[in-house]
């Protein structure tokens, strides 16, 4: 629970209250701290966020203002139901980037490593009875450290184009490489990547017409003599999973002017 937690108000200080002034027995920024806390010991639940809270109750009087205790697992559920995602979102990732290494290379892994964009459906989050289809999500997965570092929703009348540019402007890729799926070949998300101090790795399908002929073209003709006199690392992976195991050949060739 010392994992740099006192820290949390000095990036959260102009968190917002959503809450009603009868209903704010508990400071805000008490209950963001403690249920950081929780979820860094494993608590996967609002009750299991109370139980961690009692537990370390004498630790979090000397960095936290609890006149009136820990908070129950109810109004901390509150709370987050109404925190605006998008600002409380930026707080995390400011807490997060400025924490020190204790957070097991996490900032290294910001700045220097893989960083992978994909986007998914939230898992149960459809209503069939109301018509409600599942809620699509854009995260950014840090590889190195096994974390994800932010993700957007996308909007029902948008797609994920237009959402991976407000992702990745939340992110601090300096000198980091992004990769996305074919989906972020667009111009404007490379030179979003770019803006952000990243590079980029984008995947190009049949849809990409001209350019995607052209990578194909280029890849055919080094293949061809066996990439006599063409500068090409290599590498192989292998993958076993859903049934299935996968081998992948990789050579990386530089496309020229």
């Amino acid at each position: 629970m010392s994992l740099a937690l006192p820290s949390v108000p000095q990036h959260c200080a102009a968190r917002h209250d959503p809450r009603a002034d009868r209903t704010t027995d508990h400071q805000v920024l008490a209950i963001v701290t403690i249920a950081l806390g929780a979820l860094i010991c494993g608590a996967a639940a609002w009750t299991e966020c109370e139980a961690v809270g009692q537990a370390k109750l004498a630790w979090l009087r000397t960095v936290l203002a609890l006149p009136n205790g820990i908070p129950a697992h109810d109004p901390c559920g509150r709370v987050f139901a109404r925190l605006d995602p998008g600002p409380f979102q930026q707080c995390l990732l400011r807490w997060l980037q400025a924490s020190p290494t204790r957070l097991a290379g996490l900032t290294a892994a910001v700045a220097l490593d893989h960083v992978g964009l994909d986007g998914k459906p939230r898992r149960r989050s459809h209503d069939r009875a109301a018509g409600t289809a599942a809620r699509h999500l854009v995260s950014a997965w840090a590889w190195a450290n096994r974390l994800v570092l932010g993700h957007v929703a996308v909007g029902d009348k948008s797609n994920e184009i237009t959402a991976l540019p407000v992702l990745i402007h939340l992110l601090d890729l300096s000198g980091g490489l992004v990769t996305i799926a074919a989906m972020g070949c667009p111009t404007a998300i490379a030179a979003a990547i770019v803006e952000q101090g990243g590079a980029y790795g984008l995947a190009l399908k049949g849809r990409q017409g001209r350019l995607h002929q052209a990578g194909a073209a280029l890849c055919a003709q080094a293949r061809a003599p066996g990439f006599t006199g063409i500068a090409h690392p290599t590498s192989r992976t292998l993958e076993n999973g859903h049934g299935r195991s996968e081998e992948r050949r990789w050579w990386p060739i530089h496309a020229p002017e």
